[in-house]
């Protein structure tokens, strides 16, 4: 899940940089005319494992002092900081490493202060504010297929100046290639790499910058070799990470959690594999126990594992008809052109509706990482649209209610409309701008009850971000639209720019 919040990341933005400017970070001034200041923080609702917090007290852009203090069961204290009767800024950071989202996130508060004589007591809530490092998942690979990639992401963060990053390869299976990075915002970033037995070390130093603040992630491309079939384990291991005035709390922590790759035998030739994920429409989770069966030039059939993970290995090339169907949910099927050494198609299944209900699932590839659902319908001749901004209720007007917001791609991305009284317009917006749209794949299924009762591919031609997919009547009539252009159907909310950065603001 990424982190929304640009006001904090402005407040570390702007404290770093006044503390780069300032030539005296720790000066302690005379106390004839200073206050103890107490300074005590608490976490609010974090479940959070940070080690340690850094204090920067500032005024008028220029930096007073700094401390680091460590964290106690989610309560900690700077003690006292001596500062002259005024008015001061102070902003509180720290880092966490989540296991879950494979990412670091900083943690932030910050308050204006009025200094005066005695002691002042202050107070300064810390919550989420910014991802920072994501290493993104190992792609399934052949062994025919020869090498692969996998990406480290580091996000707009001015303040970073180098890291070290460790990436635990199993010999047997897999070998490291090389790693390359090119991101204009982030001006050049310099990457040495080291292999000693199972372990890769990179280093990443940012040797330059460009005049303008990084508005997107900086990426990092590591090329791997498949030696031979079978799962192999890579753990990344985020030893350290500095900025200009040296570490930052917190990252010194070791990340110990694993991603496990496959790579699967066969292939090459007329030959691949076909494979992919099957998902709970609403909630996003993985099925397990899902049952796929293909048909077409073979016909074979397995069951997801317990990642929702589908596959058929050394498959002949041709078009198959592919179908997921597990219990309690209503069966998917569709056609697939496997003409590729790994060819991915994703399910995103759905459980049944009542009579009068209907679901929207929109899927779709790797790229672009952010496509959104749009729905628009009129209730009382109020027009109400329901997106990653206004998700909507099931219980409530507008009885429409956004299920699942995907931002990293493949989706689902899912609206279920519970009452429909007036026509509902259902359009997808490429929030990501790039690639376009129409490289996509996207696909969007429609339920009714305990049927599919409309599936729409995306058209490969048209300019514009906007894919006008179809009408829905109350009555299930469905008037396809299926158009591509740079403005959407209605008046539409959702005026912010494209970008992944800006994305991150919701």
């Amino acid at each position: 899940m990424k982190i929304r919040n640009t006001i904090l990341i402005s407040l570390l933005m702007l404290a770093f940089v006044a503390g780069g400017c300032s030539s005296d970070r720790t000066a302690t001034p005379d106390g004839s005319s200073s206050a103890n200041v107490n300074v005590r923080l608490q976490k609010s609702s974090l479940a959070a494992r940070v080690d340690q917090m850094r204090l920067t007290v500032f005024q008028n852009e220029a930096v007073i002092t700094q401390a680091t203090t460590t964290v106690v069961d989610g309560a900690f204290s700077f003690g006292s900081v001596i500062l002259p009767v005024g008015t001061y800024f102070f902003v509180v950071e720290g880092i966490d490493i989540l296991p879950d989202d494979n990412q670091l996130i900083i943690y932030s508060g910050s308050s204006q202060v009025e200094i005066g004589p005695g002691s002042n007591p202050v107070s300064i809530d810390v919550a989420p504010s910014v991802q920072m490092v994501r290493i993104a998942p190992y792609e399934l690979l052949t062994a025919a297929s020869a090498t692969f990639t996998s990406k480290l992401e580091i996000w707009n963060i001015p303040e970073f100046r180098s890291g070290s990053f460790t990436i635990q390869l199993d010999p047997a299976r897999v070998t490291f290639v090389g790693a390359s990075a090119s991101n204009e915002d982030w001006g050049t970033l310099e990457i040495g790499s080291e292999v000693v037995e199972n372990e890769l070390t990179l280093t990443v130093t940012r040797i330059s910058e460009s005049d303008i603040v990084p508005a997107r992630q900086a990426i990092i491309d590591l090329s791997f070799s498949a030696v031979a079939a079978g799962v192999t384990t890579l753990a990344p291991v985020i030893v350290s990470m500095t900025d200009d005035e040296g570490e930052i709390p917190g990252l010194a922590t070791v990340y110990e959690e694993s991603q496990n790759v496959r790579i699967v035998g066969g292939g090459g030739g007329d030959r691949g594999v076909l494979s992919g994920y099957v998902y709970d429409a609403t909630s996003g989770g993985v099925l397990q126990g899902a049952l796929v069966s293909i048909t077409g030039p073979a016909s074979r059939q397995t069951t997801t594992d317990e990642t929702g993970l589908y596959l058929f290995e050394d498959l002949q090339y041709g078009t198959y008809e592919v179908t997921a169907t597990i219990s309690g949910y209503i069966s998917l099927s569709r056609t697939v052109d496997h003409s590729s050494q790994v060819t991915t198609s994703i399910f995103a299944l759905s459980q049944q509706l009542q009579a009068g209900q209907y679901r929207i699932v929109l899927s779709w590839g790797e790229n672009p990482a952010d496509l959104d659902s749009h729905v628009w319908t009129t209730l009382s001749d109020v027009i109400y649209e329901i997106y990653y901004g206004d998700q909507g209720s099931a219980a409530t007007v507008p009885f429409i209610l956004l299920d699942t917001d995907d931002v990293d791609g493949y989706g689902p991305e899912t609206i279920t409309i519970y009452q429909l009284t007036n026509t509902a317009v259902f359009a997808v917006k490429n929030y990501s701008g790039e690639p376009a749209i129409t490289t996509s794949g996207a696909q969007v299924e429609v339920y009714s009850g305990s049927q599919k009762i409309g599936n729409y591919s995306v058209p490969t031609s048209g300019t514009g971000i906007w894919w006008y997919v179809f009408d829905l009547s109350p009555q299930g009539v469905i008037t396809e639209r299926n158009t591509i252009s740079d403005t959407p159907p209605l008046s539409s909310q959702d005026g912010a720019p494209s970008g992944s950065a800006a994305k991150s603001l919701r």
